[in-house]
């Protein structure tokens, strides 16, 4: 177990980035949450889908935000009320587990956050970058949490 001055012990508000898979990978997500020792209820999964109508089908679960890249206007305004709501939250950090589009990545980056970690992205957003064999999400959170325990 790491010291109580690493990084991963200021962290305990998080948004999780994921390009959406399964129904699946989302309740995997759910208790990798767990069991990292993160408050599932003050983490947000922002999941990003291919398409309006499969957010609509999708409807909305707790902890889970769904997003598009046709939920700008011509101007750029996001539009997606869930979404809109959870950016200008402030959180201890965002985890990347995907490359967000151009659009949601420039709102990504404006939102006031500590720390943005990614995980096999390649994302210049990203403060610390990590690569892992993995797809598990379980393993990937436990990845970010033991690398960030060793970050002082």
């Amino acid at each position: 177990m790491g010291k109580a001055t690493s990084i991963w012990y200021s962290v305990r508000k998080v948004v999780i980035v994921i390009h959406y898979e399964s129904l699946d990978q989302l309740k995997k997500f759910r208790s990798a949450i767990k069991e990292a020792n993160l408050n599932v209820h003050e983490c947000v999964i922002l999941t990003i889908v291919d398409s309006k109508k499969e957010k609509d089908i999708l409807g909305e679960q707790s902890s889970v935000v769904f997003i598009n890249e046709k939920d700008f206007n011509l101007f750029g305004k996001l539009k997606n009320e869930n979404a809109t709501k959870i950016l200008s939250r402030e959180f201890d950090a965002q985890f990347y587990f995907c490359n967000p589009p151009r659009r949601i990545a420039k709102k990504l980056k404006k939102q006031k956050v500590s720390y943005r970690v990614g995980v096999n992205v390649s994302s210049e957003i990203c403060d610390i970058n990590l690569q892992s064999e993995s797809t598990s999400p379980v393993h990937l959170l436990n990845f970010v949490k033991e690398t960030l325990e060793k970050i002082r």
